[in-house]
């Protein structure tokens, strides 16, 4: 039995419906700076989409890297630049709020501010993968 049985699927009147989880992480592992919190965030996502979940990671977009890919059943939507995709990722958040059944912010330094956005009824996950003595 793994901690992540039954994630996948939700009520939803009289039909059970995916839930919608949303990652939110500054780089993916396309990113040419990208190391282990993203991988780790990637991870998770994956497990996440192979239990039934329909997952959205939002990142920012290196010049190499396409706008939107699907990445382990993971959809990757790539918007912005190393600031900027704070702004995209709330904007984005905003526009589909009502499909979101949950949101993963991981922080890496700067927080998404998510909740400013979600529904008040959406549970937002701070993941801090680690804290660095250059960030403290």
């Amino acid at each position: 039995m793994s901690p992540l049985d039954g994630i996948g699927t939700m009520p939803g009147g009289s039909e059970r419906r995916e839930r919608h989880i949303v990652f939110l992480n500054w780089r993916d592992r396309r990113h040419p700076q990208a190391g282990g919190a993203e991988l780790y965030c990637e991870s998770v996502a994956g497990r996440l989409a192979k239990q039934g979940a329909r997952v959205t990671l939002l990142t920012s977009r290196p010049a190499e890297a396409p706008a939107l890919e699907v990445v382990d059943g993971v959809t990757v939507r790539r918007r912005g630049g190393t600031f900027t995709v704070y702004l995209h990722a709330l904007a984005w958040l905003a526009r589909h709020r009502r499909s979101v059944d949950a949101v993963v912010d991981c922080q890496n330094g700067i927080p998404f501010f998510s909740p400013l956005v979600t529904k008040p009824t959406v549970p937002v996950l701070f993941l801090i993968f680690h804290v660095d003595r250059k960030s403290t």
